[in-house]
């Protein structure tokens, strides 16, 4: 093995290493946010839960059936409000994120949806502006195995966070906002299983 060679493969260690480190990273932060989100929530629920029993302790004196049917739909309301205000604060955090953990967040994004082939990376001007230098060389690395690569734009775009990755006419939209609304319904099926063990 020549030097070179040598060069070359310390600085895929290297850059092995450092993937590895920022992942354990942003999951680690994950976690605690999840955690945290999930322990509010259910502080929440209890007090909503506690609240809807005492209203529905006074109305059932009165009429046992409607009471019921009341409070269960004022529950599940509840619940609801809990859930969306739960999926808004994940929002607002993934794009509140210090550069190096949005960085690497977009990073495993790409990854997961390039398609085999040569794309266009589009972002907005304020990402566009603070991207490190290596992110696309080091993104292209890991995109040979499955022989795609990204350029990325001289246009941005107007979106809010994340990108949009374009292969000719198609556009894969990449934006939080979007990643967060196509998983809305597994996000909310998670959280109101937390809520049914309150």
């Amino acid at each position: 093995m020549n030097g070179l060679e040598q060069i070359l493969l310390k600085i895929e260690e290297d850059n092995n290493q450092q993937i590895k480190q920022t992942t354990d990273a942003i999951l680690a932060e994950g976690k605690a946010q999840a955690a945290e989100i999930t322990a509010d929530a259910k502080k929440q629920a209890d007090k909503i839960i506690s609240d809807a029993e005492k209203k529905a302790a006074q109305i059932l004196e009165s009429a046992k059936g409607g009471c019921r049917a009341a409070a269960a739909r004022r529950l599940m309301a509840a619940k609801s409000e809990i859930i969306n205000e739960s999926v808004l604060y994940s929002s607002g955090q993934l794009k509140a994120m210090p550069d190096k953990e949005y960085f690497s967040a977009l990073h495993k994004l790409i990854l997961k949806y390039a398609h085999p082939e040569n794309g266009e990376l589009i972002l907005n001007s304020r990402d566009a502006e603070r991207l490190p230098k290596d992110f696309v060389g080091t993104v292209n690395n890991e995109l040979k195995k499955i022989d795609g690569s990204i350029t990325l734009s001289d246009k941005c775009a107007d979106i809010d966070s994340g990108f949009i990755l374009r292969y000719g006419g198609i556009d894969e939209n990449c934006t939080f906002d979007a990643l967060i609304k196509e998983n809305a319904d597994k996000i909310k099926d998670a959280l109101l299983r937390e809520l049914k063990e309150v």
